[in-house]
């Protein structure tokens, strides 16, 4: 085979579709949590023809789905901007600077705001270049990805020690589950009365960290007995 015939069965062996599907959020989602199948075997992919044409001593294009040339495309918001709003809606919200400190409840605050910060630059992104962007697009912000995903572990973690066992024996009966309802719903009804009041003042419903700041112990609570009485429910069979 000669080399025009060997570039060219590469080519056809590995041609993708280059038009590509505008990304929706269930997707990008999936994205932050890890990689997907199509990436790991496209990666597998490249390596092969990478390791092909290095023995045959000549150089390809890659597949036209999947090329990522040098090139500098403009950014969303840079890694500073988006850093600049992590840190304002941690202030505005009253989160202490170190993940260690945080509640449950402001973990799960920070962790919504980071996935949703990095969701808007994902859809910012390929509405600005019509395409979605590659893991070498997004490398500029990899530290935010990375800042996520420990906000997220941690939350986990501390969700899990709530949820642990033999840290619930107390409530592993039938009293002890009915306990936990009991608060959680007192806790529901004044946490709904201030829902409705700040309604009633404001015009919307409470939406942020900030509208939950007068009775911020109270959602914290909430949270706890929340995941407390759901973990109960499920030792128990209910």
């Amino acid at each position: 085979m000669n080399k025009n015939n060997f570039i060219h069965a590469l080519i056809n062996n590995y041609q993708y579709e280059s038009n590509q599907e505008i990304i929706n959020k269930n997707q990008i989602e999936f994205e932050l949590n890890e990689k997907t199948i199509e990436e790991i075997k496209y990666e597998k992919e490249l390596n092969w023809v990478k390791n092909v044409t290095q023995r045959a001593s000549i150089s390809i294009l890659a597949p036209a789905s999947h090329i990522e040339p040098e090139r500098n495309l403009k950014q969303p918001f840079s890694l500073e901007e988006m850093n600049q709003k992590i840190l304002k809606a941690r202030e505005l919200a009253c989160r202490p600077s170190e993940i260690e400190r945080m509640s449950l409840q402001q973990l799960l605050d920070e962790k919504t705001f980071t996935k949703q910060l990095l969701i808007d630059w994902n859809e910012k992104f390929q509405q600005m270049h019509n395409f979605a962007p590659t893991n070498r697009d997004k490398e500029p912000i990899r530290e935010i990805y990375v800042y996520y995903r420990k906000v997220r572990y941690t939350f986990q973690i501390e969700k899990e020690k709530l949820t642990n066992k033999e840290n619930l024996q107390e409530y592993l009966n039938a009293n002890g589950s009915a306990k936990l309802k009991e608060q959680k719903i007192k806790l529901q009804k004044k946490l709904l009365q201030y829902e409705s009041s700040f309604c009633r003042e404001n015009g919307r419903s409470v939406s942020t960290p900030q509208d939950r700041l007068p009775v911020t112990t109270l959602y914290d609570q909430y949270l706890i007995l929340k995941y407390k009485f759901h973990a109960v429910e499920q030792y128990l069979g209910y």
